[in-house]
């Protein structure tokens, strides 16, 4: 009977380990146990993947996690981290892969220093970054293209208060977008400007996708007032824009011109 048993609670574990060695082989995220100088004791098929090989044995017998670290710092850094706190979640560093090329990856892996090993798991997460650094350089160029254009770009709710300036309002009229943002557009209009600005964003709002030219008089930061020209277009179905999407821009030297010319008409009549 106890042979038996023995028998059956071999089977058992056997069996357990059979499962439990099919997970880790074939789990879809990387899992790897390294000694703490960096040899690999064991990886899966996906640490394999990543790290450019076609299977476990082959980059168990040529990859050395130690030496594939881009910034030889990051791992200095990140064994110092794990040595002092047991455990590092989620640390970004950049590996390079068995054809040179570089690869972004997400670390998570804890340090058993009694038996003399690290274990934790990897995600690859290069599409991601690429992705941030795409839209890093748009936003970058986006921002260095409104600096440099004549018209402010204003996105307007229909409450009436500004939602999104650009940059280059600053150099333009002297705010900074975010001394305007969240604030009423009405309080920068002159006030003999008010109730003809408020009439014509009432139509504005009332029309979908209409599009609406005006002149008033616009205040800069130092108080002074200068002659703008806005075009808003109603974009408040669109869910990305939510709005009145408007540019504007300085037309204080035409006006100045029309006024001038008014006056030298005026006098020769």
């Amino acid at each position: 009977r106890d042979i038996t048993h023995q028998k059956r609670m071999a089977k058992e574990r056997d069996q357990s380990e059979k499962k439990y060695r099919s997970l880790f082989y074939n789990a879809q995220v990387a899992l790897f146990r390294t000694s703490i100088d960096g040899q690999i004791l064991e990886i899966n098929r996906r640490y394999a993947e990543i790290a450019g090989y076609d299977n476990i044995e082959e980059c168990m017998a040529h990859y050395r996690p130690q030496t594939a670290w881009k910034d030889p710092e990051t791992r200095n850094r990140f064994i110092a981290k794990i040595q002092k706190t047991g455990s590092v979640r989620d640390y970004e560093a950049q590996i390079v892969r068995k054809d040179g090329t570089d690869a972004w990856i997400l670390f998570s892996a804890t340090i058993y220093p009694d038996q003399g090993y690290i274990e934790g798991s990897l995600v690859n997460i290069t599409d991601r970054k690429r992705a941030e650094e795409t839209l890093r350089q748009s936003e970058a160029l986006k921002q260095k293209m409104f600096a440099n254009i004549g018209d402010v770009i204003v996105i307007i709710d229909k409450e009436g208060k500004n939602r999104y300036k650009s940059p280059n309002i600053e150099k333009l009229f002297g705010w900074k977008p975010e001394e305007v943002v969240g604030k009423s557009v009405w309080e920068n209009i002159h006030p003999e400007d008010l109730a003809s600005q408020q009439d014509n964003f009432k139509t504005l709002m009332d029309v979908p996708s209409i599009v609406k030219k005006t002149e008033c008089r616009y205040k800069c930061k130092d108080a002074r007032y200068k002659w703008i020209e806005f075009i808003g277009t109603n974009l408040l179905h669109d869910p990305d824009i939510c709005g009145i999407l408007g540019n504007y821009h300085d037309i204080t030297d035409r006006k100045t011109a029309e006024n001038s010319l008014r006056e030298s008409e005026a006098r020769f009549k």
